[in-house]
């Protein structure tokens, strides 16, 4: 897909909703999630998904969102994530890799809660 041309509109709550594992979700541009927290352009509550080359802006309040003890070994590389609230998130999940995202205009760039084992590298 091209990232700049196949845009995926949330218009409030959770735009993609990653309740599966081994999902892969590249060359999207994602956006417009509601502003209450857990929304997300991209909410991922399993493991050993993959997100990659997408483009997550204007969400209210995450970009990209991990959340739960099943969230474990994924990873999330080469997005460009700006203007939400916090950029990535991870909250109770372990092992995952958060790395080379362009990361701006957040109030928080990457939320670590809860979590261990994650790796978080060359991200801007």
């Amino acid at each position: 897909e091209n990232k700049e041309t196949t845009i995926i509109d949330g218009r409030n709550w959770r735009v993609i909703y990653v309740r599966d594992d081994w999902i892969n979700i590249s060359g999207f541009t994602v956006q417009n999630c509601g502003n209450t927290t857990g929304d997300a352009g991209i909410y991922i509550t399993s493991s050993n998904n993959t997100i990659s080359n997408n483009i997550i802006m204007l969400n209210n309040w995450t970009g990209i969102w991990m959340l739960g003890h099943n969230s474990n070994y994924n990873t999330i590389s080469d997005n460009i994530v700006f203007n939400s609230r916090i950029g990535i998130g991870v909250s109770s999940g372990a092992y995952n890799i958060i790395s080379n995202n362009n990361i701006s205009h957040q109030i928080e760039g990457v939320r670590l809660a809860s979590s261990s084992n994650n790796t978080v590298i060359g991200n801007n």
